[in-house]
């Protein structure tokens, strides 16, 4: 957790932890598959999902000629969707994962509590390992919340995957439970101030509403965001100032004005990719290239750090945006099919769920965020594994 680069073992054992965990969970199913009597067979999702990540991993190390910075982006972006088959391939009972995805989502609540317990009584401990993770303090009007997590980008974007989660069990069931940790949920996305985020949650909420509309749900969730909000904003001397740059930088931002950071940095990524169609190479975009390059370095792109399509585009070119949007397609159109013939509230969260983070991830690499984007592909299979009438 954190930016800074690894200096000694314990350093580099902690960091490795997903890996471990991704390694230790690929041996036991490989295990489990060799004994299974009736082997499981490949259906068009997944084809499609080996085909996706096989192409561009191929094509990138080839138009890299890095080893080192390759493996750097292979361990970011390829690596959690291994996921997908670890939960594709096991042999789970229906209730048993949405069991798992309601411990998951219950986890991140506790993680939102810890992070307002930082945030309000001691944040000299927040900023403290803030530093001393690599990570910059960053505040607007207000200090960002982060968490565990130390970054706020990071953090709000777990907030508000739990939040459409606990919208959608409350759509189901409507308890008092789940406007609670909808409230501290949405409490921990407001002061994580991540536009992105909370844009997107936004975004999904409408959707969930106009295909799932019970008014009760709709009118108690507006509430508590609303009380939330208000109790938010009592806590600081300008209220008012909150609401009106985050307005103000939310249009400047999406009408693309000339000087704000991030809408040159899209330009100049444009610019790469305009100029490399056919991608630089795994690792030599986003983040990683960022990290290990500069402006002076050729046959590399460090500007795709705020929009994941571009930093695709610029590693795989052609063939990574037109091979994710096929598999994007195949899914959506797959997972809305099986949730109107179920009627299954439970699908539609999912369909929710992948098209909320996929707009995120027009102005965040969200797909490249430690941690979430093995949350993220571990819930992808669901719609195969999931029967068709619940």
């Amino acid at each position: 957790m954190g930016n800074a680069t690894s200096t000694n073992f314990y350093q580099y054992l902690i960091a490795s932890v997903p890996e471990l965990i991704v390694l230790t969970l690929t041996i036991h199913t490989c295990v489990l598959l060799f004994r299974a009597e009736n082997k499981m067979q490949l259906k068009k999702l997944d084809w499609m999902m080996l085909g996706f990540i096989a192409g561009n991993v191929i094509l990138g190390f080839i138009l890299a000629q890095n080893i080192k910075l390759s493996l750097y982006g292979f361990r970011m972006t390829y690596l959690p969707m291994l996921f997908y088959f670890l939960i594709r391939l096991y042999d789970i009972r229906d209730d048993a994962l949405r069991k798992m995805l309601f411990n998951i989502f219950l986890i991140l609540v506790f993680f939102t509590v810890a992070g307002h317990i930082l945030y309000f009584f001691i944040p000299d401990i927040m900023v403290e390992m803030i530093l001393k993770s690599g990570g910059e303090v960053t505040e607007y009007f207000i200090m960002r919340m982060t968490s565990l997590l130390w970054t706020p980008v990071v953090f709000g974007t777990f907030t508000i995957a739990g939040f459409l989660y606990f919208f959608y069990r409350a759509l189901k069931d409507d308890r008092w439970t789940d406007y609670f940790f909808m409230a501290i949920l949405w409490s921990g996305a407001v002061l994580s101030i991540s536009r992105g985020a909370v844009i997107s949650l936004l975004f999904g909420l409408i959707i969930f509403s106009c295909f799932y509309f019970k008014g009760r749900v709709i009118i108690k969730t507006f509430v508590m965001m609303t009380a939330v909000l208000i109790l938010i904003s009592n806590l600081f001397e300008s209220p008012s100032e909150s609401f009106k740059w985050f307005w103000k930088s939310s249009i400047e931002t999406a009408s693309l004005k000339k000087g704000i950071t991030r809408v040159e940095l899209w330009r100049m990524g444009y610019k790469n990719l305009k100029q490399h169609p056919f991608g630089r190479g795994l690792g030599m975009s986003g983040h990683i290239g960022t990290r290990f390059m500069n402006i002076e370095t050729k046959d590399a792109d460090i500007y795709s750090t705020d929009g994941w399509y571009l930093k695709l585009g610029n590693e795989t070119g052609v063939w990574g945006l037109l091979s994710y949007l096929a598999l994007s397609i195949t899914f959506v159109v797959a997972l809305f099919k099986r949730a109107k013939r179920s009627k299954d509230v439970f699908l539609f969260f999912l369909l929710v769920f992948f098209i909320a983070f996929n707009t995120q991830n027009m102005v965040s690499n969200v797909l490249d965020f430690y941690l979430f984007s093995y949350l993220f592909f571990l819930s992808f299979p669901f719609c195969i594994l999931l029967p068709h009438n619940k």
